[in-house]
């Protein structure tokens, strides 16, 4: 275990939940980001099951009531941040006009409540491991 201080994104439920079981692999936001590396994942308490999210075969989504919200759930790596031009060359799903390519997700062992921002913001220091 270590001190480890890294960049936060603020995403809704189930999103989150979704990115953190590496279901969802592309963020689609409207700004592009030069920022590379690990990136916390911060479920937002603002609620986006009005969305659909397609699952693979074999996931089921969680009851509302089972996601933390106003918490940061865990980390991933942020790969690339791609127009969605070039990503639809890879993905037609993807709507862009930025998608953020996502990998490597681990949960941390519990949610570590916090209130979110917008944008790319500094975590708060987390003992995690990595």
């Amino acid at each position: 275990m270590g001190l480890f201080m890294a960049k936060v994104l603020t995403v809704r439920q189930p999103f989150a939940w979704a990115i953190l079981q590496g279901i969802k692999r592309v963020e689609n936001r409207t700004w592009q980001t030069h920022f590379r590396g690990p990136l916390f994942i911060h479920a937002g308490k603002a609620k986006a099951f009005a969305a659909l999210l397609a699952l693979p075969k074999g996931w089921t989504m969680p009851r509302e009531e089972d996601l933390a919200y106003g918490a940061i759930l865990g980390s991933v790596e942020l790969t690339d941040c791609l127009p969605v031009e070039k990503m639809r060359r890879r993905d037609r799903l993807t709507t862009g006009p930025y998608c953020w390519l996502l990998s490597s997700p681990i949960l941390l062992p519990v949610p570590y409540p916090c209130a979110g921002q917008v944008r790319i913001w500094d975590a708060p220091a987390l003992e995690v491991l990595r």
